[in-house]
């Protein structure tokens, strides 16, 4: 249910209520990495970085067979972000 939550709320850029869900999610099921991969969607979504930085780290090191996959960012981060986010990091 909080997975469903979490998803909804990221397709409507909701992305700090998706990062709550998807937290809920992973108290809730906490062997199930994509909770965690969901909240480091939300959490770049909302230009939390640092804190996407980590849950990816986290669940990469214990689940290495997920760095392989790919995701589709125009799916949960917003054109505006990735632009932001793209002038912040290249300076």
């Amino acid at each position: 249910m909080m997975m469903l939550r979490a998803g909804k709320n990221l397709k409507e850029a909701k992305f700090l209520d998706a990062a709550d869900s998807y937290s809920g999610a992973f108290v809730d099921e906490a062997a199930d990495p994509l909770a965690l991969v969901g909240r480091a969607h939300a959490e770049i979504g909302a230009g939390v970085y640092t804190a996407a930085d980590y849950d990816l780290k986290f669940v990469f090191t214990r689940k290495p067979e997920l760095v392989a996959v790919k995701y589709d960012a125009d799916s949960f981060i917003p054109v505006i972000r990735r632009i932001t986010c793209c002038r912040i990091c290249s300076g």
